[in-house]
């Protein structure tokens, strides 16, 4: 329970947000939220009719990312997980009222996050990315379909989903009523979020900068057969382009072991990997301006020098 000195800022005029889920809500009602304990059947229901409503739309098919957050919340693994969490001699309940601030770079993190928090028992704040993403809208869609059916209101309570810029002040506001705060994106965003004070007994989880390298064995390209390789690109697409090598699981650097057979393994994964790039890829005009933007920035803070040819 919070003391009564711990002060909760008053949501102002100039908070400009939207209410993605739900569609209104009252939030002196909703930080009146009590703990749930961990994996509550009425959680995993919910998230399961969730799972099942993805998995059906056809939409879904072109998002690989909404179908792998779909599959992570079928009943049968949600129970494998409890299994794994939950034991029967401990007495265990949420936090309270969580406010997550998802990185505006993965589009499906912010789903991931607010499972787990639902998980775990809490009321949630989502800041989804003000970036708009196609698999966030269709997620959101099914999300207002099941509130609508009318059978898991008790969960869809606990449960809101907000938009906004950096010249909102609804971070403040959020925070100030926060049990914890759930920082991803990096130590900028940690930096900048920071700045909001919580209250006293409140504290932060953070995610900061990191990031991830691949090593390839050239001998093992060559040994693939051809359905192999296709995976292969697969899986290094969705590992690197669905977030477009923002992602800390996306690598910034590959590797290549030496061994004689290197020129040609080089040619052989790259060409898989182009060929379904070509048919899966598609640059959003957001991430073009956040590419051109980061070009500008390199040249301007990385020591450069051009050299230029004298004129004979």
């Amino acid at each position: 329970m919070r003391k009564s000195a711990d002060v909760v800022i008053l949501m102002q005029p100039s908070s400009n947000y939207t209410l993605l889920f739900p569609k209104e809500i009252n939030w002196e009602e909703f930080t009146a939220y009590r703990p749930d304990v961990p994996f509550s059947d009425e959680v995993v229901e919910f998230l399961n009719a969730l799972s099942g409503a993805i998995m059906k739309d056809r939409l879904s098919r072109l998002y690989p990312d909404a179908i792998t957050f779909a599959y992570f919340c079928r009943k049968a693994n949600l129970l494998k997980l409890k299994v794994q969490y939950v034991h029967v001699d401990e007495l265990r309940l949420g936090r309270g009222v969580l406010f997550h601030i998802a990185p505006s770079n993965v589009p499906i993190n912010f789903g991931y996050s607010l499972v787990a928090g639902l998980l775990a028992g809490n009321a949630n704040i989502v800041r989804v990315s003000s970036k708009q993403f196609a698999q966030v809208d269709l997620i959101i869609k099914h999300m207002h379909e099941l509130l609508e059916s009318g059978q898991y209101n008790e969960v869809a309570n606990r449960i809101a989903l907000v938009r906004y810029d950096r010249s909102s002040d609804a971070s403040a506001y959020f925070s100030s009523i926060a049990n914890v705060r759930v920082i991803w994106g990096g130590d900028a965003t940690i930096q900048t979020i920071r700045q909001n004070s919580i209250p006293v007994r409140s504290f932060d989880v953070c995610f900061a900068d990191r990031y991830s390298i691949a090593v390839i064995r050239p001998s093992a390209i060559m040994a693939a057969s051809n359905t192999e390789m296709k995976k292969l690109a697969e899986a290094f697409y969705n590992d690197t382009y669905l977030f477009d090598q923002n992602a800390c699981s996306a690598p910034h650097t590959i590797f290549w072991l030496n061994d004689p057979s290197l020129t040609e393994a080089k040619e052989r994964f790259w060409s898989a990997v182009h060929d379904h790039v070509a048919t899966k890829y598609q640059l959003q005009a957001v991430m073009a301006v956040d590419k051109l933007t980061a070009l500008y920035r390199q040249a301007v803070c990385m020591n450069i020098m051009l050299n230029r040819c004298p004129i004979i």
